[in-house]
């Protein structure tokens, strides 16, 4: 057998689907961490728009005394960022299928249901895929090299 059979014989045992399956398992932390960064440094949902709570005052993003509690704890008062403890933020995971993936959080976590103060799902997700994108093209092409090679 010549070496493009060989290579050839080996790439058709790669499959693309799991592969896919169990690189969104390892690189969750990756993922979850670019949700986190845009809530924190920006306060925006999956569309890049302003989050807002539900009781959000005329011209802020949260309500005065809200605004007043996040002032004290030394956090970011003019963003939404659905930080308050951090357990919200620690229970992101991603879930995916073949279909593509989502990112998941226990709405319970920190001060009560956070679902009752602002759009959750509206704030879970990746606005800007390119990241994700570029790893995965890295990731992929090195997998491929070691079934070419066998």
């Amino acid at each position: 057998m010549n070496s493009f059979e060989q290579m050839a014989e080996n790439i058709s045992g790669f499959d693309l689907n799991h592969y896919l399956e169990l690189w969104f398992d390892d690189n969750n932390e990756f993922i979850t961490d670019l949700n986190k960064k845009r809530l924190l440094e920006f306060g925006t949902d999956v569309e890049g728009k302003e989050l807002r709570t539900y009781r959000a005052e005329m011209g802020e993003v949260y309500n005065s005394f809200t605004i007043t509690t996040k002032e004290k704890k030394g956090q970011p008062a003019d963003r939404v960022t659905l930080y308050d403890t951090g357990e919200f933020h620690k229970s992101f995971k991603v879930e995916s299928d073949r279909k593509g993936f989502v990112i998941e959080a226990d709405e319970d976590k920190d001060d009560g249901k956070i679902s009752d103060n602002v759009d959750v799902e509206s704030a879970l997700g990746i606005f800007d895929l390119q990241p994700i994108i570029d790893k995965l093209k890295v990731d992929l092409q090195e997998e491929l090299l070691l079934f070419l090679k066998g």
